[in-house]
């Protein structure tokens, strides 16, 4: 029977040996607020669960241990992160050959046994997997690419979340240029950050590329012009000139 994500790390919760240190600044000058993104993105939350569950997807089977080891080592960072908000940061594991890893604006993150399979990936990748799904989060990024979104719509008209991105997926081929770069810089962020905070939390950063290394290998040299993510070399160069930053990191986070 599946183990659910939340009951493993209820066990899993004390403080591993990381030195937490605060390394975020919180982001200002937003639009909307962290509740009405929040309530935007819950009915899409709640229906991709339900669907798990009712297929039975739900849960980690065969890297419980992993996952909750790795999860055990980074929350404590994670939760010393002083972005000017409280945030609850919640774990799922999931068995769905279709999702990779993804996170929720309210701080839940879903990871897919699939994923970890298919990419072989030890602990120090998943750390920075994870730990790049809560740099998502701490950084405000779904309220990042909708105010971006919001300075591109013509009419200045008060509106909601779902207005904004409704417009945007109307209109996405006259905005798409510059909805990739914001897509590719969030993404960045999100890289560099994730990189930092596992880090902190004790997983070399050499280690933690080596399935980014392997998959840029592979990787086609073009990518789609719908594509929200870079292409893996480009990720791979930026988070390589971010490296002895995060070896620094590392090191004082084993003190």
């Amino acid at each position: 029977m599946p183990i659910l994500i939340l009951v493993v790390l209820l066990l899993a919760t004390a403080t591993g040996q990381a030195r937490v240190i605060n390394i975020v600044e919180p982001s200002l000058g937003l639009a909307f607020t962290e509740t009405e993104v929040i309530a935007h993105a819950e009915p899409a939350k709640r229906a991709l669960l339900a669907q798990l569950r009712r297929s039975g997807r739900l849960g980690c089977e065969t890297h419980c241990a992993r996952v909750a080891g790795v999860w055990r080592a980074l929350h404590p960072v994670i939760a010393a992160q002083r972005t000017g908000r409280q945030v609850d940061m919640q774990l799922v594991v999931v068995r769905d050959p279709q999702i990779n890893a993804l996170s929720f604006p309210d701080g839940t993150i879903v990871v897919s046994e699939s994923f970890i399979d298919r990419l072989v990936l030890g602990p120090a990748e998943l750390a920075f997997v994870l730990a790049h799904e809560a740099s998502h989060v701490l950084l405000q990024h779904e309220r990042q690419g909708l105010t971006s979104m919001l300075a591109l719509i013509p009419s200045r008209a008060q509106r909601t979340p779902r207005d904004v991105y409704t417009e945007i997926e109307f209109n996405y081929f006259a905005m798409s240029d510059a909805m990739q770069l914001v897509f590719h810089q969030v993404e960045r962020e999100a890289d560099e950050l994730g990189l930092q905070l596992a880090a902190l939390a004790g997983y070399p950063p050499h280690a933690q590329l080596r399935f980014l290394e392997q998959a840029s290998a592979r990787d086609l040299p073009q990518q789609s012009m719908l594509s929200s993510h870079p292409d893996m070399g480009s990720r791979l160069e930026s988070l390589r000139r971010t490296l002895p930053l995060a070896q620094r990191l590392w090191e004082v986070g084993l003190q």
